[in-house]
Parts: C-alpha cells; structure tokens; sequence
C-alpha cells in the first residue's frame, strides 16, 4: 500500500509546474486580483497549506509562473535557423496557438500589471524572450529579403511591426479564443501574400 501511494505521490517540482499553471489560469479567467491561497487551493483541491509546502513565499510563486511561461514560449521557436518566410510562419503559428492553449500566457507576456506584479528577475527574463522572439523574426524576414523569398520594397524593421502586431491580434482576439477555436490560417496565408515576392 505504501509503495502505491509513493508511486502516485508527484515531486515537488510537478506540483509547482501544475500550481503555477492553475494560478495563471485563474488570472485569466478572474483576473490578478483573485489570485489567493484559498481559490488557488480550491481550484487544485489541495488543503490551504499545500502552496507553501513548494513555494517560499507568493514572490516565489510569480516567478515560477513567469519560468513556466517563458519554457512554453521556448518551445514555439521553430528548429531551424530563422531562414525566411517558412520560419517566420512556424514561430508565429506555434507563439498563437500556445497562447490560446494556456490560460493566462497573454496576460504574463502582455500585461502592463503582469511586469508590475512579478519578482524584477521574472520581469528581466520576459523581457529577454521578447527580444529573442523579435530578433528570431527580424532574422528570418531578413534572411528571406536577401534570398528573394520576401518582398524587398517595405524595410524588414516595418514588415516586423506587421507580424508581431498580428501575433498580439490573433492572440487577443475573442473569436479565437475560448468560445470559437478557430484557426489563424487564414490569416497566415495572408501574411504569406503580404511577405512573399509574386512570381
């Protein structure tokens, strides 16, 4: 009997993975203010002392939310080099739809009140995956005007503005969010359009 509740017991490490995703999924669905012990508690069914078995303090519990956003994000860089359109339109397929996977994930990358509530180093690290994230895609917009695949007649720092502000569109919008799961295809396909050299 002991050694099926040890096997069913998770580590401490899941247990903040999994705290830290039903605090962000409350935020998005009540917003920050309703952050607590007792609905993060409820919302696991743990008992009210459980948070703080794993975490230190609510500071410790912020930033682990903001170390699970950004391991997320990571894993929507395509794998290959940013070489042109077809990298651009991975990593902007893959940055909208992990967002409307995980509940609270906009909020931690876009709110004003999300970089005024987390700890300063969860903060400096958001901040760094942004400037991967806007690097990544300037290189491949780049990359693909200098290999003729993308259209050379708008500067790349102004076609980078088009793509990141569909990113934050797509990401926002209620239509393809949780009532409609809709696809951002369409609008890619677009994008392409707009990027790509006509032959």
């Amino acid at each position: 009997m002991i050694d099926m509740i040890e096997k069913t017991r998770k580590s401490s490490e899941q247990r903040r993975y999994e705290m830290a995703m039903a605090a962000l999924r409350i935020i998005d669905e009540q917003g920050v203010k309703a952050l607590s012990t007792a609905t993060l508690v409820k919302a696991m069914g743990l008992s009210p002392g459980a948070p703080f078995k794993h975490f230190t303090s609510w500071r410790d519990i912020y930033g682990e939310m903001a170390t699970v956003g950004i391991a997320l994000i990571e894993e929507t860089f395509p794998q290959d080099e940013p070489a042109g359109v077809k990298q651009l339109l991975s990593l902007m397929k893959n940055r909208i739809n992990a967002l409307h996977a995980t509940p609270g994930l906009t909020w931690l990358l876009r709110s004003e009140q999300a970089y005024l509530t987390l700890p300063a180093e969860s903060v400096i690290a958001l901040q760094e995956m942004a400037k991967r994230s806007k690097g990544y895609l300037l290189a491949a917009i780049k990359n693909g005007v200098a290999s003729g695949e993308i259209r050379n007649d708008i500067a790349p720092k102004e076609l980078l503005i088009i793509v990141t502000g569909t990113i934050h569109a797509l990401s926002g919008m209620p239509a393809l969010g949780k009532k409609k799961k809709q696809s951002p295809d369409k609008v890619l396909k677009a994008i392409n359009l707009l990027l790509t050299v006509k032959t």
